[in-house]
């Protein structure tokens, strides 16, 4: 059985400028609108944290070489991603809402065991008129949803193979903006419980995977990473290893 590929990350810069990346893809459409005119903002009052280490992780870089990074005022008050429901048809509302809480406080927790400056949380959950993409007149919020037609997955220019991807909005000093996930549900079944044998997929360890993308990482070049590009049916990554945590210790933790 042919493992599933995150596929590259997809960013939108401001005006506009974005990335995308995934293991497979999935989004649940209404794309970006740009509104009213866009005028990029004055320089940060902050840069990215600095890289300390040669661990491999990789973090998303911008057109012109910078990295993306939420900011301080961003994170003060934890990043909050909402659930388009219904979600994914392989999972009850309820189970997925576990596995989703459990993945942020995956992310939470390591970045707090180091004393990085970073918290997500999981808000409440958005109906199908939620925009996938970032629009200049707002309201803007990190959407997590599933797409369940292959017709309307190809609609976003990804392969069918794909398993998720994952949508950030940055400005041209690399501050993200923005952040959204769709899962390919109609191309893949996805499951609490995976088997090699049924071809079935992890959904805990895709979401992990994406919201690093959400963070601002790139897939990893250490293959037993979260940030790995790929996932084997039967196989779970549902924890940071030793490569995720410098990555997100190290982008984070020096302010």
């Amino acid at each position: 059985m042919k493992p599933a590929r995150f596929d590259d990350q997809a960013t939108m810069p401001r005006c506009p400028r974005h990335s995308r990346t995934a293991l497979g893809v999935v989004l649940s459409i209404a794309l970006f609108t740009l509104g009213a005119a866009c005028e990029d903002p004055p320089p940060p009052v902050e840069s990215p944290c600095p890289r300390q280490t040669d661990a491999g992780y990789v973090r998303t870089a911008n057109d012109g070489g910078l990295v993306q990074f939420w900011t301080s005022t961003d994170r003060a008050a934890c990043l909050t991603f909402h659930q388009k429901l219904p979600g994914t048809a392989d999972l009850g509302d309820s189970l997925e809402t576990s596995l989703v809480e459990a993945a942020l406080l995956e992310w939470s927790s390591q970045a707090s065991g180091c004393g990085a400056d970073m918290c997500l949380r999981l808000g409440e959950p958005v109906g199908a008129d939620a925009i996938f993409g970032f629009t200049l007149d707002g309201p803007n919020r990190n959407v997590i949803s599933a797409v369940p037609d292959a017709d309307l997955w190809r609609l976003l220019g990804e392969p069918e193979a794909s398993l998720a991807v994952t949508l950030t909005t940055y400005d041209q000093y690399g501050r993200l903006l923005d952040a959204d996930i769709a899962l390919n549900d109609g191309g893949h079944t996805l499951s609490d419980d995976p088997k090699a044998s049924e071809g079935t997929l992890d959904f805990a360890s895709t979401i992990l995977h994406e919201l690093g993308h959400a963070l601002g990482f790139a897939h990893s070049i250490d293959d037993e990473a979260v940030m790995w590009f790929d996932l084997r049916p039967g196989e779970t990554r549902r924890g940071l290893n030793a490569t995720d945590r410098a990555g997100l210790c190290e982008a984070y933790g020096c302010r």
